[in-house]
């Protein structure tokens, strides 16, 4: 889940602009496996959580990014909260906001931090983007002629120093082409500019003074990619684990209510059979194959069918327990992002996204 459109088409346009560079898997989005949805403004994201998430019994894997403002404050804070019964509507490590500490390795020009995800692209890439927006949709105003830099920006040839980039890179680079260029009018639209920002690393690619920008933006990326993948990851192994835990709960209380004080050998080999027909080929399933295999030695499975289990108590604690197996293996797995080492390749830029992105790319 992100915020807005803006945020949909840089992710995919740069994750696929990285993967030309041939920046390794960990530090990349998988256009294939994961969708971009924008939920159209901040205060949005937790209700389409929500939604997507619903009240079914298998219900799909949920991370979410949100910008490192007060607005992306209160987001991840409703979260939490949740819905009327006051449960999470997704568990909080899975959220991901732009301030978190796991991307203090990020470099931005902005003395905010990182309020938005336009902030980790460099000022002169940002500029260059702006350059690019204006030529095509506000002519009259000549960018490379205002000599727009950091401190033009940010810095104390800025209107106001204190706030500039409080909202934002855009907002500081749409702020100071107002200024320099006496146009109170100006918007710098955000789909526009993160288009803008896709063209230009690739016009970018054979000019070596922008080169250490065009590093810093994938350096950039990488980090915040790798950390949504542990993200993503993780909500795919908790769902994995919760759809398992799910079908296992049902047969396992139907053959507790059935078989109180007394089952046979034949009984319990009906009901791994009727387990491991439910279950699917994620390594979590394969950890309860693996665990009922046990069962045939430590119930004498394989001997006379017919006779009776001669602990249930111990097989009813068995059976409790396989619910929980792929939790505790879960929770053992390593969570720690990879991290980016700062340097690019040459690449031609190709948008790899949905139709969701095509159609985005196409407007103005």
């Amino acid at each position: 889940m992100l915020e807005g459109p803006s945020d949909q088409i840089l992710l995919a346009g740069i994750s696929s602009w990285l993967g030309r560079q041939n920046i390794p898997d960990l530090e990349r989005l998988d256009l294939n496996r994961i969708t971009l949805v924008p939920a159209g403004g901040v205060s949005q994201v937790p209700y389409l959580i929500y939604l997507a998430r619903g009240r079914d019994i298998e219900r799909p894997a949920v991370i979410a990014l949100l910008d490192g403002d007060k607005a992306g404050n209160d987001a991840r804070a409703a979260i939490r909260k949740g819905g009327a019964r006051r449960k999470p509507l997704i568990s909080d490590n899975l959220v991901l906001q732009l301030s978190d500490t796991e991307l203090d390795g990020v470099t931005t020009d902005n003395p905010h931090g990182r309020v938005a995800i336009e902030d980790l692209v460099p000022t002169g890439i940002a500029v260059a983007a702006a350059a690019r927006y204006c030529a095509e949709f506000v002519p009259d105003i000549d960018v490379p002629a205002l000599g727009l830099t950091v401190s033009s920006v940010f810095g104390e040839d800025s209107a106001e120093p204190a706030k500039a980039g409080a909202k934002g890179t855009i907002d500081a680079v749409e702020q100071a082409i107002r200024r320099i260029a006496a146009e109170e009018n100006f918007e710098l639209n955000k789909i526009g500019f993160a288009r803008s920002v896709l063209s230009v690393l690739v016009e970018l690619a054979s000019e070596a003074p922008q080169e250490r920008d065009r590093q810093v933006l994938a350096k950039n990326f990488r980090l915040l990619f790798s950390a949504l993948g542990v993200r993503q990851r993780a909500a795919v192994r908790a769902e994995s684990v919760e759809r398992v835990a799910s079908r296992i709960n049902r047969a396992r209380d139907r053959f507790m209510r059935e078989h109180v004080s007394t089952a046979t050998r034949e009984h319990v080999l009906l009901l791994i059979e009727e387990i491991s027909g439910q279950l699917d080929d994620s390594e979590e399933a394969e950890d309860v194959r693996a665990e009922m295999r046990s069962w045939r030695t430590r119930f004498h499975l394989n001997e006379d069918p017919r006779e009776v289990i001669e602990d249930i108590e111990k097989l009813h604690t068995a059976l409790r327990s396989l619910a929980y197996l792929g939790k505790r293996n879960a929770a053992s797995e390593p969570t720690t992002p990879h991290t980016p080492t700062l340097d690019a390749g040459d690449g031609t830029l190709v948008i790899a996204s949905n139709e969701d992105v095509s159609q985005l790319l196409s407007r103005p």
